[in-house]
């Protein structure tokens, strides 16, 4: 079993262009991964969840003291149900939109994250942004507050580093377990279609 070949309260890292952590323990990285967004530029996220696991593990815990840390500003949108409808995908979109929000947090299972994912193409940070950019770019009233290079930092790629993901898994997954490995693949390829879908737009 997974359990006797893995230490799950080793935290690991898996190194490629995008960081991963897995294991027990991992939440506490949250305090990294707002950092890093804190340096981005990123002042302002909405947290998805549904409606008490959050708490009850303890996970909210984490993530609200990293944000408060870095000082980025936070609404939660704790009302995600088992198979999300769009209803609550779009109040959470207008949440996000409505607080200035440039970035997703999801806590939770698949619904949540498949929740948090949406409501991260649908709050058209980059419509706002970037075609508002471009139109001045046409107009010839450049807006110097904003870079073309700040989109592209985002979209640096990500098909090669998912590739870099499900390499690694796959040659370092243990061999006893193929149903795991399958699942994560899985769930790996539908963030693929997911983001080739977004980026394409």
């Amino acid at each position: 079993m997974w359990e006797k070949d893995v230490n799950i309260n080793e935290v690991k890292e898996i190194l490629t262009k995008t960081k991963v952590f897995f294991g027990v323990g991992a939440i506490k990285k949250i305090d990294e991964i707002v950092s890093n967004l804190k340096n981005d530029g990123i002042d302002k996220v909405i947290v998805v969840s549904g409606k008490g696991a959050y708490k009850i593990t303890g996970a909210w815990d984490y993530v609200e003291e990293a944000l408060k840390k870095h000082n980025v500003g936070y609404v939660n949108y704790a009302k995600v149900t088992p198979n999300p409808t769009t209803d609550g995908i779009d109040e959470a979109t207008k949440m996000a939109k409505d607080f200035g929000a440039k970035a997703v947090i999801a806590i939770g299972g698949g619904s949540a994250i498949d929740t948090g994912k949406s409501v991260a193409i649908l709050m058209e940070y980059e419509n706002e942004t970037v075609f508002n950019y471009i139109d001045s770019l046409i107009n010839g009233t450049l807006k110097t507050e904003f870079s073309i290079r700040e989109f592209a930092a985002h979209h640096k790629r990500m098909e090669s580093k998912l590739m870099e993901l499900k390499d690694i898994l796959i040659r370092y997954c243990p061999s006893n377990n193929h149903d795991m490995l399958n699942s994560v693949l899985f769930d790996i390829i539908n963030c693929e279609h997911d983001l080739a879908s977004h980026c394409s737009v």
